[in-house]
């Protein structure tokens, strides 16, 4: 039996190994056919040659694609003849690209429709640091994650003030815009210096306008730009600084230095907020058709026919233009219109939404607007009631007569950009006038912009 036994063993020792053997040959042709194999474009896997995997599969785990804003995470990676290769999904389209030159495919994917312009600025204007400040860190955060990012931020923001800010504010609203570049810019000399400058009469009604009865005799002629000042013919009673702003904005912005390399500016007020990702892209629609306005808001606000502040215009434009603009007006196809009306002839003169517009900033250069825009702030400084709505609208109504359809509403063109200001979105539909529940609204409807911006509501 002892023999039998012996006998036996060696011959189940050869079945066990050549079941092995055929085990062994299957692992390897498996792992030589995947070493060579090219995986699927639509596979999730990440895919390594398995002569290398414990040198290769580390580095695979940890080179991964830095996210951008307005792009989806890479979320799939493989080898493919060597070469890294990255899927990009941007608006639900799954774009190729090698890491070599993974950022600036990633910017090019996510911005295929939106066309970077040079001398592009978002400006805005404030009295100081503290004017607005949470509306406009809001603004500056919404306007990037809503528009600027597609263009690779490649509008400038600019920031006017009247007085200086403290250092660390000016760095403190730079990044919330960074990348884009922002600066903030003292606008003009100290109050005093201004006033010094103005003639004893402009000096000594400025000073009675503000409460300072004896005017230029008076033992107290300190005035700030926080004196409620009126004027004569006018109802408005507003701070000094908040008339100096109309000034500003109706006159000296066009020209100042700070714009001089910029040829469209995109005014914000400081407390209007886009409420969604835009679609459409503003300024290459004014550079396609060379417009030398796009507003939203008309009409918004008016000078009464037969009033007072009627007369002295249409003095103001016949004296520059020769000609009497009257009743601005929305033609059909959406632009603006105007009527040259007759000597005598007294018409109410509506003019374009003040908030938000796009201004060719050559057009507004024109020596022929710069005469009217300074005549349209006298005949004394410092006036609130010729403010800057009015004189955004006329020049744009006079090159209409030249070129029709060279200002419109941006809703002519399709665009609905969902600007909050004033309980209403673009001016027309109705928006939430409380924070809280304009926040709360955006929450909802635009999580991206909420997630990007929710640290300055």
């Amino acid at each position: 039996m002892g023999q039998v036994r012996l006998s036996q063993n060696p011959i189940k020792i050869r079945k066990h190994h050549g079941f092995i053997l055929a085990f062994i040959a299957v692992l390897v042709f498996v792992q030589y056919y995947n070493s060579f194999r090219i995986p699927s474009i639509n596979e999730e896997e990440t895919f390594i040659s398995v002569t290398d995997v414990e040198e290769e599969n580390p580095v695979a785990q940890d080179e991964t694609f830095t996210p951008h804003d307005g792009a989806s995470f890479v979320n799939k990676t493989l080898n493919r003849d060597n070469n890294r290769i990255a899927i990009l999904s941007v608006n639900n389209k799954e774009t190729i690209i090698d890491d070599t030159d993974a950022e600036e495919e990633i910017l090019a994917a996510q911005n295929e429709t939106f066309t970077a312009h040079d001398g592009v600025a978002f400006v805005t204007k404030t009295l100081h640091h503290d004017n607005n400040k949470k509306h406009l860190q809001k603004m500056i955060c919404l306007v990037n994650a809503a528009y600027n990012y597609k263009v690779n931020y490649s509008y400038d923001f600019i920031i006017f003030t009247t007085l200086p800010w403290p250092e660390e504010e000016v760095e403190r609203i730079k990044a919330i815009a960074f990348p884009a570049k922002l600066s903030v810019i003292l606008e003009g000399p100290p109050l005093d210096e201004r006033v010094a400058a103005l003639s004893e009469e402009d000096q000594d009604y400025l000073l009675k306008r503000c409460g300072i009865e004896g005017g230029i005799h008076d033992n107290n002629t300190n005035i700030t730009w926080f004196h409620h000042c009126t004027e004569k013919d006018s109802h408005l009673v507003a701070n000094l600084g908040y008339s100096w702003q109309a000034e500003f904005r109706s006159y000296h912005i066009w020209t100042h230095s700070a714009l001089k390399d910029y040829t469209y500016m995109m005014w914000f007020d400081g407390d209007a907020q886009p409420a969604r990702e835009w679609d459409k892209d503003p300024v290459d629609a004014m550079v396609q058709k060379n417009l030398s306005l796009m507003y939203t808001g008309f009409p918004y606000g008016t000078v009464r026919p037969y009033s007072v502040m009627n007369k002295a215009m249409r003095q103001k434009l016949n004296q520059t233009y020769g000609k009497n603009l009257c009743r601005p007006h929305t033609k059909s196809d959406g632009s603006l219109g105007v009527d040259i009306c007759k000597d005598g002839e007294n018409k109410a003169f509506d003019q374009v939404a003040g908030y938000w517009h796009l201004t060719n900033l050559d057009v507004y250069r024109k020596e022929i607007h710069q005469k009217y825009l300074k005549l349209h702030i006298g005949p004394f400084p410092f006036s609130r009631q010729w403010d800057d709505q009015i004189a955004v609208t006329v020049p744009a109504a006079y090159e209409s007569l030249e070129n029709p359809g060279s200002a419109v509403d941006m809703s002519s063109l399709g665009m609905h950009l969902k600007i909050r200001h004033h309980r209403k979105y673009d001016a027309k539909e109705k928006a939430p006038g409380s924070d809280a529940v304009f926040i709360k609204q955006l929450k909802e409807d635009w999580p991206e912009g909420y997630n990007k911006c929710h640290k300055y509501f």
